[in-house]
């Protein structure tokens, strides 16, 4: 997997703690889990999945490496396929 960005026209919004999506094409509204929650957040800049799997091990150093990882991956399936985020081609990445 390359590097890593929101997709164009993704609507945030928080209600009561909670974050919710809406996906522009057909204004389907997704609720975010703290997984998912805090990908997004990260990808308010462009990065890849190895910076954002550093980051979520920095922050919960208590969770083991490899649950951190698997629940990453899920979160992040589920966005791409719900076109939420999207992959950066390889000649547009920024390092």
């Amino acid at each position: 997997m390359s590097g890593l960005r929101r997709a164009e026209g993704v609507v945030e919004s928080e209600m009561e703690g909670d974050l919710f999506l809406v996906r522009p094409d057909d204004g389907e509204i997704f609720h975010l889990d703290r997984m998912a929650a805090g990908v997004w957040t990260l990808l308010a800049e462009p990065m890849s999945r190895a910076e954002v799997l550093a980051i979520f091990r920095e922050a919960f150093p208590e969770v083991g490496p490899e649950r951190i990882a698997a629940d990453l991956d899920a979160a992040l399936d589920e966005m791409l396929r719900d076109r939420l985020i999207t992959e950066l081609e390889n000649d547009l990445r920024v390092d």
